[in-house]
């Protein structure tokens, strides 16, 4: 699955932006013209954003590749910046290994990724963002279930809206204590490791 257009235009886009561009930018200009090589609703779900993420990713491990390979440069490849660097003989030419790169260099790894393996995936990927490393005893998540008011198969999403809801409402300017307030974080901070 290798595209010479997308790859090409990824490249356009790159040095036209010499300070670096983030995923989602890149994204975004791939989408409008003169590109349109990106549906519109490539961001529209879970899933659909993981597809779009691993092709993109796909086509700057193998540019990458390709410019050290002909010593033209480098690329800086993350999500919230994309870069292409200059090539440095001495430190280039001693590429290390990188497992992403491995990771999205293997098709595979696109194709048996289920919807549900990718909701797992952001699902500890906030909880890693949140602080909490270790998976939680069930007694703990259903006592914060149960402070939130959330039926047992809520969502991560739901869990935060509900959260929100309820902070909400618990607010000193909405006419509930500061007591209130500090209830009504509990749930999510006792979980977090001090």
């Amino acid at each position: 699955m290798h595209n010479v257009k997308f790859d090409s235009a990824i490249l356009d886009i790159l040095l036209a932006h010499p300070q670096g561009i983030s995923e989602y930018e890149l994204i975004r200009l791939l989408q409008q013209p003169p590109y349109q090589l990106i549906k519109a609703d490539a961001l529209a779900d879970n899933h659909v954003m993981f597809q779009t993420h691993f092709i993109l990713f796909n086509s700057l491990y193998r540019l990458r590749h390709r410019l050290l390979t002909e010593q033209r440069g480098n690329l800086l490849i993350s999500a919230s910046s994309i870069k292409r660097l200059p090539f440095s003989p001495g430190e280039d030419a001693l590429q290390q290994s990188d497992k992403l790169q491995a990771y999205y260099l293997d098709w595979r790894n696109l194709h048996d990724t289920s919807e549900d393996d990718v909701d797992d995936m952001l699902e500890r990927f906030w909880l890693r963002m949140a602080g909490i490393s270790e998976a939680l005893d069930p007694d703990t998540v259903q006592q914060a279930f149960t402070t939130l008011e959330l039926h047992p198969n809520a969502t991560l999403l739901e869990a935060k809206q509900q959260y929100r809801r309820l902070l909400h409402q618990a607010h000193p300017d909405k006419g509930a204590t500061a007591n209130a307030l500090l209830h009504s974080n509990r749930p999510l901070i006792s979980p977090v490791p001090t």
